[in-house]
């Protein structure tokens, strides 16, 4: 018999106590919470790291990870693989879309991307999030290609 806080033991109980251990917010996984959530663009775990370093002495970067990836499978934050490979983390978990810029791989949060009020008209399912994402290139790379075209 396990024993639990209350002094009983049942396996309802223990479970109580292994799920609340396990999904307790540490003042690390609240700061990359806080680093991810207030971003206005997708980061890479490296990019959380040099934040939250700062603020969280003796961080480790397999720490970073650990705790994105608990936040992105309990749906705090969003996780998306890019073309290259790299994880990128939004802090919004419904309806959102981003830019990504073809040529030097910039990312974006696009604003106003909350469709959620025309979706129940296209789709009959229950639908409780969504992802846009928007291919092209960025203004600055669209300056470089202009300047180029031009020199021709």
């Amino acid at each position: 018999m396990w024993l639990t806080p209350s002094g009983r033991g049942s396996k309802l109980a223990l479970m109580r106590v292994i799920l609340n251990k396990t999904s307790r917010h540490t003042r690390q996984k609240q700061t990359i919470l806080r680093i991810v959530k207030t971003s206005p663009q997708a980061l890479t775990a490296e990019q959380v790291w040099q934040t939250a370093k700062p603020h969280l002495g003796g961080l480790g970067l397999a720490t970073v990870y650990r705790n994105l990836k608990h936040l992105s499978s309990h749906g705090e934050i969003v996780q998306v693989i890019d073309d290259r490979g790299h994880r990128r983390y939004f802090g919004r978990a419904i309806h959102q879309g981003w830019f990504r810029c073809q040529r030097c791989g910039r990312q974006e949060t696009l604003a106003g991307t909350d469709w959620s009020n025309y979706l129940p008209n296209i789709f009959p399912q229950k639908i409780f999030g969504s992802q846009l994402r928007v291919d092209g290139w960025c203004s600055n790379c669209q300056k470089i290609i202009l300047r180029l075209e031009l020199t021709r």
